[in-house]
């Protein structure tokens, strides 16, 4: 097995690649947990309550949606390994 050393157009390319794909993903999940934790919020204030299971709901459907965002890191990472 072969090593090559990257030059610095490769280091560049990949560090902007991994970064683009963590801030999206760190964006994407801050924002679905905001909305998971701002209805809940905003109900109680109104004086009503939401109905049971509304939180796990919210964040089961977080953790299928932040799958996407792992592969895509993944294959940003993984393309610069030889």
């Amino acid at each position: 097995m072969t090593e090559t050393n990257l030059n610095s157009n490769d280091k560049l390319q990949l560090k902007s690649d991994i970064k683009i794909s963590m801030v999206f993903g760190l964006l994407f999940s801050i924002a679905l947990v905001i909305i998971v934790g701002l209805i809940p919020g905003v109900m109680f204030i109104l004086g009503k309550s939401p109905s049971d299971g509304f939180v796990t709901r919210g964040l089961n459907i977080i953790g299928l949606l932040f799958i996407p965002f792992v592969a895509i890191s993944w294959t940003n990472i993984l393309k610069y390994i030889p």
